[in-house]
């Protein structure tokens, strides 16, 4: 799989405000605040990333165009800040026509930004070339991660959940073995993958993906489906596990005793680690508190009404509502224009931001559909 790369063959852009030439090569950009850079990938139509059908194997199209941007946060204690938010956008995954498959994760801590750009990399290779999954065909004559990943994905729902869950147990073990420290830093991960009419969303942390359905397009009413649940420590069910592996569920609390923020887990006794989520990827020492890496899995099949789906890092749900984001994307839908309902979803978050004088790290895919019964 290639990942943030130019390529004339697969028509991708990656973009500082405008569209570079494309030329093959890898975009390694470092922005600073006062770029507060935009980066873009957009397709008004997808692509073939891979040409190859495994075993003649194709979906109907149910995706008509996607864009993703991530803007830079501003810290006024932190001048050199990096965006440790990343994501990916895949279409025709696995070989299969119009298999798509998204992500977002959210860095946190001293080596974030890595801890997201290695699940980013790592978890869709994963999904991809699941361990144990030959066991499942060992008669066949078909060779190859692919084609028995994609004979899993296309066989309904358990075998594809239990292949999510593989790839994510998978990812979690290996990031104990990169050369950055863990202990301490994470990322979380919110991925949707649509096969024909079934979307199925798996999500660990506490970034969010969204489905909206168009009640009545003239009176602009709309209805949200949430596809993920965030994972907050003081979440029934969340802080049960926390507290029972002898985890501390609190606040920051200011010199009078004034609760600052959300809830934290922490060490009983210990003011540590303070990670403000019940699920990660990473995060050792806060996973001995109760933390887990299990993502929470959901698939649900899209109704002829359902016109599209965001994916966001918190950035955007922290100052948004599920129905001011369905608001923003939805006058874009008639034109499917996805790239102008990420720029409009940035600035109206940005915006929010603005008046907390500062803005967290905000990434957000929009996913226009072409839904119909199948």
């Amino acid at each position: 799989i290639r990942l943030f790369t130019i390529s004339k063959q697969n028509e991708f852009c990656w973009t500082l405000q405008n569209p570079r030439n494309c030329n093959d090569k890898e975009v390694n950009v470092k922005p600073t605040t006062a770029q507060l850079p935009t980066y873009i990938q957009s397709e008004n139509k997808i692509q073939s990333l891979s040409q190859q059908q495994i075993g003649g194997r194709s979906l109907k199209e149910t995706v008509k165009s996607f864009a993703v941007k991530s803007r830079l946060g501003i810290h006024p204690g932190k001048p050199i800040k990096v965006n440790q938010d990343s994501y990916f956008a895949l279409s025709n995954f696995c070989g299969i026509t119009n298999l798509s498959y998204f992500g977002v994760m959210d860095g946190h801590g001293i080596y974030g930004k890595q801890a997201s750009d290695f699940v980013k990399r790592q978890l869709p290779t994963n999904l991809e070339l699941v361990e144990n999954c030959s066991t499942m065909y060992k008669s066949s004559s078909i060779i190859g991660g692919s084609r028995l990943m994609a004979s899993r994905i296309l066989s309904g729902a358990s075998l594809r959940i239990s292949a999510i869950n593989a790839a994510f147990e998978k990812t979690c073990k290996d990031i104990q073995n990169v050369n950055f420290d863990t202990k301490l830093s994470g990322t979380t991960s919110c991925t949707v993958l649509i096969v024909g009419n079934m979307v199925v969303c798996a999500n660990v942390g506490d970034s969010r993906a969204i489905m909206c359905t168009v009640i009545d397009s003239e009176k602009k009413k709309y209805q949200v489906k949430q596809l993920s649940q965030d994972h907050k420590p003081n979440v029934p069910g969340e802080s049960d596990r926390i507290l029972k592996s002898n985890g501390r569920i609190e606040a920051y609390k200011d010199i009078k005793g004034n609760t600052i923020g959300p809830y934290r887990v922490w060490n009983k006794t210990n003011n540590f680690p303070g990670l403000a989520m019940s699920r990660s990827i990473g995060d050792s020492i806060a996973h001995d508190l109760g933390v887990s890496s299990t993502p929470e899995i959901k698939e649900i099949q899209m109704h002829p009404l359902d016109k599209f789906i965001v994916i966001g890092s918190d950035g955007i749900w922290d100052v948004l509502t599920n129905e001011q984001v369905a608001e923003t994307v939805a006058p874009h839908i008639k034109n499917a224009d996805a790239e102008t309902a990420c720029d409009d979803l940035i600035n109206k978050a940005s915006l929010s931001w603005m008046k907390c004088n500062c803005a967290d790290d905000i990434t957000a895919i929009v996913i226009f559909l072409t839904t119909q019964q199948q």
